[in-house]
């Protein structure tokens, strides 16, 4: 059945290129929106999104990457039903959301050849070394929005920390100085933006400068 979805998901990352480029040739004027087919489009999505939910019933849900996947796919879907209302920049937003979903079905469709890892003894080195390195993969935008494009995400693997905790910190519009941070209790809140610990740092008054000390330490 995983190989039937695979043979599908390639299909449809097929249609979401063609999609996009048609998005793309209506961005620099060489069709008015009113030629465009938005009823296909919708149709398109709607099978994506049928798709995924296969994929995800099939997983019971507990495939982190496809959970994120199905929200991303479902926020797309509601996005493309608006899609005839947009004006310009907003169809400029639709584009870089259908791009970023069509790269997530791709790391998707690469996942489901990978094995499973063995469990890893966090805060141990007793497993002889590094068990895997992949390569950075987009979960979703940090809750800034799409200007703020740079930083990172992560958790704490300290002896004693709690393993499900995760914390995000994008930097500024600079790409060089942050000032704000979350901690999520889960990955799932971390997906759904809920229940997140926020830390803002202040700046030191005798310097002008942003106070890192104790920037990790969250009261309970």
């Amino acid at each position: 059945q995983i190989q039937s979805y695979q043979a599908s998901l390639t299909g449809y990352l097929q249609r979401l290129t063609n999609l996009t480029r048609r998005v793309e040739i209506m961005e620099t004027g060489g069709i008015s929106y009113t030629q465009l087919d938005f009823e296909l489009l919708k149709l398109e999505m709607k099978q994506i999104e049928t798709l995924v939910i296969e994929l995800r019933e099939s997983m019971d849900g507990s495939n982190t990457l496809v959970e994120a996947l199905y929200l991303e796919v479902h926020n797309i879907s509601i996005m493309v039903n608006q899609l005839e209302s947009y004006d310009k920049n907003n169809v400029l937003v639709v584009r870089r959301e259908i791009a970023s979903l069509r790269k997530r079905l791709e790391d998707c469709e690469k996942n489901q050849h990978n094995g499973t890892l063995p469990p890893v003894n966090y805060g141990s080195c007793d497993h002889g070394g590094l068990v895997n390195i992949s390569k950075p993969f987009v979960v979703q935008l940090n809750w800034l929005g799409f200007s703020y494009r740079f930083g990172g995400w992560g958790k704490d693997f300290c002896s004693g920390a709690n393993q499900d905790a995760y914390w995000v910190a994008p930097l500024n519009t600079d790409a060089r100085m942050m000032n704000t941070l979350r901690f999520y209790s889960a990955y799932d809140n971390l997906l759904l933006y809920k229940g997140a610990t926020e830390k803002v740092l202040t700046k030191n008054p005798s310097y002008g400068v942003y106070d890192y000390s104790s920037c990790a330490k969250v009261e309970e």
